[in-house]
């Protein structure tokens, strides 16, 4: 990969690591906040766990190959976004298909070749009628935007989760970044 940001300025990077495994493009990733641990999202309605400190030498560069640890299966479409707790313990899902799935992480140092465990699936958020584009966490509430023009306030631990629905006067939401500023303060 070749960046410029000027005429004079030329750098080129070399690959530290190679993810291979998923069979379409990759729409999101998100890093643990402690471990060595990266999901991703993808087209292929799959997320993917890799452990960064589990390679094995590439065939062709030198770069280090990574398999996944595990694969989580729940979407029926392209996952979109993902977002992490900040303990680290659980992972969301946002997809195509207008659901937000909530993820235990099994741990980084599983057996690849064990069994799919369903429990994984921690449940499942519902509420938007169209793709989830965006999630962003907080301590105990996460936002979520989608294309059927509304941001979500959640506490996706809590019994009742959904906490409040806030309706674009547009319609539609266009590409849209959502930050939590202050502890319980919302702003787009």
């Amino acid at each position: 990969m070749v960046s410029t940001t000027k005429e004079t300025f030329r750098k080129t990077w070399n690959a530290k690591y190679t993810l291979r495994s998923h069979f379409d493009a990759v729409r999101a990733l998100v890093f643990h906040p402690t471990d060595p641990v990266l999901i991703t999202a993808s087209d292929d309605h799959t997320l993917k766990l890799w452990n960064l400190h589990k390679t094995v030498p590439a065939k062709k560069s030198a770069s280090l190959d990574v398999e996944p640890l595990y694969t989580f299966r729940s979407h029926t479409g392209p996952v979109l976004c993902l977002a992490m707790c900040s303990t680290g313990n659980r992972c969301y899902s946002g997809g195509l298909d207008g659901n937000i799935h909530c993820w235990t992480l099994p741990s980084a140092n599983i057996d690849p070749y064990d069994s799919y465990e369903p429990s994984v699936l921690s449940h499942t958020l519902t509420g938007h009628t169209n793709a989830v584009w965006g999630l962003s966490m907080n301590v105990r509430t996460m936002l979520s935007f989608s294309a059927d023009g509304t941001v979500k306030l959640w506490a996706p631990q809590a019994p009742q989760p959904l906490l409040n629905t806030y309706v674009s006067e547009q319609g539609m939401l266009q590409t849209l970044t959502l930050t939590f500023l202050k502890q319980y303060a919302i702003r787009l």
